[in-house]
């Protein structure tokens, strides 16, 4: 991932994701709030293509280490940095 944040696109859908993390103060994932999921997908699409997709999904259920502490904006967002550790 670290090569693609000097990329416009993916700069633009983290800054989108933080702003709506500070706009939007939620403790839990809503079931209703799908704009997260949307971020991630559009960033796992863009960087890898479908198999980036499925591994997002992974990551969007299953909320290993750090992704369960994050709120849900941002843990979708930067889920798909795992991707490439």
């Amino acid at each position: 991932m670290g090569s693609y944040l000097n990329d416009i696109n993916i700069q633009a859908l983290l800054t989108a994701a933080l702003l709506l993390e500070e706009s939007f103060k939620v403790e839990v994932d809503p079931v209703n709030l799908v704009a997260d999921e949307l971020i991630g997908i559009n960033i796992a699409e863009y960087i890898g293509g479908k198999i980036a997709l499925f591994n997002f999904f992974y990551y969007d259920t299953k909320k290993p280490g750090i992704l369960k502490e994050l709120p849900p904006f941002l843990d979708d967002a930067i889920g798909d940095s795992l991707q490439d550790a």
